[in-house]
């Protein structure tokens, strides 16, 4: 009977950890600006997007009067020394501002979709060790285990589910990843409109544009709206219900009344 019973805590142990995975249905489809890459910069589109946005990089400090010298590591390349202190060419940094843009927003989508999939895994491990918890202590319980060890084990196996917990209390935002997501997006779109490409007039005015345009898919950045979310709903709500303060006067007439 013990035999039985520690082959079958096994068996759902190992169900838990190890899911058949044939039986599962896909996450999501394939993601054309990725391709499946397992990493990130893995995919060809993104690939394709890097090197686009640092050759537009380069063509833009060329025409500020950058002189570029020649380097060994990526993107083998570095800036010398100033030749002209004059405003490059605006359609160099108008395409660098659009590369950057695409770049970054090729990104930002590839890191919601492997967040939203580690979430999702780590939900699913969660519960089934939930599961697995609760049916080998009944089993234990059932084999006429001591108090002690069937103690002992649901406080494991509650140990690891305050573990999973933890984890996405202290690396994730919200686990509302996809109002996360429109939140960012409706960030980035709003500066898009903000920015008017004829004054882009220095490479370095890109490059802020594309630092407050990046912000928003940060932690610090997400954080940062989710804030002012709450803020500006706090702001807006209504008071519908008079609040009256009576005098003594009304109250003790209020007494007498009654």
């Amino acid at each position: 009977m013990r035999y039985l019973i520690i082959v079958l805590s096994a068996f759902t142990l190992s169900g838990c950890v190890k899911p058949f995975y044939h039986l599962q249905a896909p996450f999501s489809v394939e993601d054309p600006t990725v391709n499946g890459g397992l990493f990130v910069d893995s995919g060809p589109m993104i690939r394709s997007a890097r090197d686009r946005y640092w050759m537009a990089y380069q063509n833009a400090l060329d025409k500020d009067g950058y002189d570029l010298e020649d380097s060994d590591a990526y993107p083998y390349f570095r800036p010398g020394k100033l030749e002209a202190a004059t405003a490059g060419d605006n359609a160099a940094n108008a395409l660098f501002w659009r590369e950057g843009k695409t770049y970054a927003r090729l990104l930002c989508n590839d890191f919601f979709d492997r967040v939203a999939f580690a979430f999702a895994h780590r939900e699913h491990a969660r519960k089934q060790t939930n599961i697995a918890g609760g049916l080998i202590t009944g089993i234990m319980g059932l084999a006429g285990a001591s108090p002690e060890l069937v103690g002992g084990t649901g406080l494991g196996f509650a140990s690891a589910e305050s573990a999973f917990n933890a984890y996405n209390e202290s690396f994730m935002v919200t686990p509302d990843l996809g109002l996360m997501h429109a939140l960012v997006r409706t960030t980035q779109d709003a500066k898009d409109k903000l920015v008017d490409e004829a004054t882009l007039l220095h490479v370095t005015d890109v490059q802020k544009h594309l630092a407050d345009y990046v912000a928003p898919c940060t932690f610090t950045g997400m954080q940062a709206l989710l804030d002012e979310s709450l803020k500006r709903k706090l702001s807006d709500f209504p008071t519908t219900v008079p609040v009256e303060f009576m005098t003594k006067e009304e109250y003790k007439e209020a007494l007498d009344a009654k």
